[in-house]
């Protein structure tokens, strides 16, 4: 799926402007990002078409402590 199509599926779910869908994707990938470790979330931004990888941030924030995973992250 191009990037394109992708933004138009997540405005059409969420049921927001296509403009929005940058803002939704960024946040989601911050969150996700800052459950990853560097090595991880290489892989993750190595996985992306280049229009995405754009929104992917560079360095995650704490890792979420999470009881579900051992306390380990994602």
């Amino acid at each position: 799926m191009n990037s394109e199509k992708f933004a138009a599926l997540i405005a059409k779910r969420l049921g927001c402007e296509l403009a929005r869908t940058d803002a939704v994707v960024r946040a989601v990938f911050a969150t996700v990002r800052d459950g990853l470790d560097d090595s991880e979330a290489r892989e993750v931004a190595s996985l992306l078409p280049a229009a995405m990888l754009a929104l992917w941030p560079e360095r995650g924030g704490a890792r979420p402590q999470l009881p579900e995973t051992g306390g380990r992250g994602f």
